[in-house]
């Protein structure tokens, strides 16, 4: 339990979206917004990494294999977006991080793994309490997406 309970925020510290994330996030549909302002309500530190993505951005991340899908069909490409990425952040400002940023790594161990699950659960959990529904990369088959969460709304 201990491990799970380091992945909140020290005592003092309120997360908040950075600059970029809430801009990543401004650009996201109200259903979206509700989920990712509920985690940071319950002081669970996140960066929003990806919110709407335009034609060229859409075409790069096709072209290099980061997406199955090519303009417009991605839930990305939506306007408001209606697909976004999320990470587990761990601030600087919390003196237990000794490597702060977003947690990357390919290898997906379990100690890279954990945050990772524990956001989902909060994800998952905020969506029942507001009647949400979003769809998690982490249950595709295949190519697993853990930052990747999208509506069920979209028609290209």
């Amino acid at each position: 339990m201990s491990k799970i309970l380091h992945y909140l925020p020290a005592e003092g510290y309120t997360p908040a979206f950075g600059r970029t994330s809430q801009e990543n996030l401004d650009s996201c549909c109200s259903e979206i917004q509700t989920i990712a302002k509920q985690i940071i309500e319950w002081g669970y530190d996140i960066s929003v990494t990806q919110g709407h993505r335009a034609k060229a951005e859409q075409d790069k991340e096709f072209a290099c294999g980061n997406s199955h899908l090519c303009w417009p069909k991605s839930y990305h490409n939506q306007q408001p977006s209606q697909a976004f990425d999320l990470a587990p952040y761990f601030s600087t400002k919390d003196p237990r991080n000794k490597k702060p940023g977003i947690p990357w790594d390919a290898n997906f161990h379990e100690d890279f793994l954990r945050p990772w699950f524990v956001l989902h659960g909060l994800i998952m959990a905020a969506c029942k309490i507001h009647g949400i529904e979003l769809y998690w990369g982490g249950w595709w088959k295949g190519l697993k997406d853990y930052p990747h969460y999208q509506t069920g709304k979209i028609s290209v």
